[in-house]
């Protein structure tokens, strides 16, 4: 009789989580190659175990359903399942009613091709038109002050995006403005023009951007001790960005063609 002690079982199940993991990035590089060129293999497996680690949180433990939730941390942001900007993602994996991990991942992806139709837009051309003119924006172009600063980047954020500024509404917008004036506040960032980058990253790479593992060189940026100004590392992330926006928009239209 074949009798398998605890130990095997467990040496068996760790190596299946390594050969699932070993999939999952390979996948990863495939689904997001852009995000896995920049972060190279060690910080595409870093993801990896972040999504498995946090899928199992939300009742997710089959293969299917873990792979589309790191998925969905390369398109909207490592953070996705706790960003005010996605409830409908929060709702679904937070819903104690569904009890299937099968339907709660089919829901999850119903929900998600709905916000993609309204927000991104046939063919993705509310995001790529919102993503030209941000690659391109200047905080001088809005005539951004101390003074009157929310309702200025109010007004500036629904010019660059007004689809994702619709979807969100009023309410929401202000809970976007707030948080990206306290983590301006927490990284010591007082201009204004760096404060206005908070908040519009935060519209477009997710609420955690700022120490999201996809984009590790944001991170090293905001505590580059190199640059004692934090304002100065505002500034070097803002060309960073560009940077980054313009190889993604390229990316993305080089795809369409």
């Amino acid at each position: 009789m074949l009798v398998i002690r605890n130990e095997q079982m467990q040496t068996m199940e760790k190596f299946a989580l390594q050969e699932f993991e070993n999939e999952l990035v390979e996948h990863i590089k495939t689904f997001a190659p852009k995000h896995s060129e920049v972060i190279k293999d060690e910080g595409v497996r870093k993801v990896v175990r972040l999504g498995i680690e946090r899928s199992e949180k939300y009742g997710l433990t089959n293969r299917g359903p873990v792979r589309f939730y790191v998925e969905m941390m390369c398109m909207f942001g490592s953070d996705f399942d706790t960003d005010f900007q996605l409830p409908w993602a929060e709702g679904t994996l937070n819903n104690e009613v569904i009890k299937d991990q099968t339907q709660r991942a089919d829901i999850l992806h119903d929900k998600m091709v709905e916000y993609l139709k309204e927000v991104y837009g046939p063919d993705d051309k509310y995001s790529l038109d919102a993503l030209r003119r941000l690659s391109k924006a200047q905080p001088e172009d809005y005539n951004l002050t101390k003074q009157d600063f929310n309702n200025q980047m109010a007004a500036a954020l629904h010019q660059i995006y007004p689809q994702k500024c619709e979807y969100l509404g009023d309410e929401l917008m202000n809970v976007l403005i707030r948080r990206g004036i306290d983590l301006a506040r927490a990284h010591s960032i007082k201009s204004v023009s760096g404060t206005a980058l908070m908040i519009a990253a935060m519209l477009a790479l997710g609420h955690g951007f700022a120490a999201d593992p996809l984009f590790p060189w944001i991170e090293s940026t905001l505590h580059d001790e190199a640059v004692a100004d934090p304002n100065e590392r505002a500034e070097n992330l803002q060309r960073k960005i560009k940077i980054y926006l313009d190889r993604a928009l390229k990316h993305l239209e080089q795809m369409r063609k």
